[in-house]
């Protein structure tokens, strides 16, 4: 009985030490950082010629050694300044992370987050060709744009980018950049599940594809 008392004496005593933030530190933490990111958004509104460098296709520029991802759009939100810095010193990571936290708040089309896409591709990370590629293909739907589309989720794909896989059997099932070939799209579909899981957006995305490719192909060996 002492020992459970002298516990909950203890519990207590170091619960009492511990300060919780106050939701006025919490909220300006949250103002700084959005300032912070509307300020990097200006400074990249102005085209700096370290990150804009022309309409490349990812697949022309994606190196042999590839980067691992480290860490995704949480690890800039606090500090935006300080991951564009680190994305002009050659950190792949956060141009990535910055490029996705872009993306989540104004979309992949902006030319700022396309820039940022194109700048971790070049550094090696594979997830932002396939995005930059996807970006490219909403912007400029033609067939150029489709070529390089295709070309870049190809190769994103053999690199096991689960999107990639999702978006190159996409594009063969569709005839969009390449010749239609649904034996092969339902391939690469497949195998876009089997890198990132069932549960994964990429294969969610891709299950919907294969589904519409079968139903399209079941109609035309039955016309009604």
């Amino acid at each position: 009985m002492q020992l459970a008392l002298l516990m909950l004496v203890l519990l207590f005593g170091n619960c009492a030490q511990f300060k919780f933030p106050a939701l006025s530190q919490v909220d300006d933490k949250k103002r700084i950082a959005e300032a912070q990111t509307q300020r990097v958004i200006e400074n990249l509104q102005k085209k700096p010629e370290w990150l804009f460098t022309g309409d490349i296709c990812p697949a022309d520029v994606m190196p042999g050694l590839e980067r691992k991802i480290e860490y995704k759009a949480a690890g800039c939100v606090d500090n935006p300044d300080k991951c564009l810095e680190k994305c002009q010193a050659d950190d792949a990571n956060a141009c990535y992370a910055l490029s996705l936290l872009l993306d989540e708040q104004r979309g992949k089309e902006e030319a700022d987050t396309q820039a940022l896409y194109l700048r971790a591709c070049k550094l090696g990370v594979v997830s932002a060709c396939t995005n930059n590629a996807a970006g490219k293909s909403n912007i400029s739907p033609d067939d150029k744009t489709a070529k390089c589309a295709a070309d870049t989720f190809e190769k994103t794909c053999l690199r096991n980018d689960s999107w990639g896989c999702a978006m190159y059997g996409l594009a063969l099932g569709n005839g969009l950049g390449r010749k239609p070939d649904t034996n092969e799209a339902l391939k690469v579909l497949q195998k876009s599940c089997a890198i990132s899981g069932n549960d994964s957006p990429a294969c969610q995305s891709a299950r919907k594809t294969e589904e519409l490719i079968k139903k399209i192909e079941q109609l035309t060996k039955n016309p009604q």
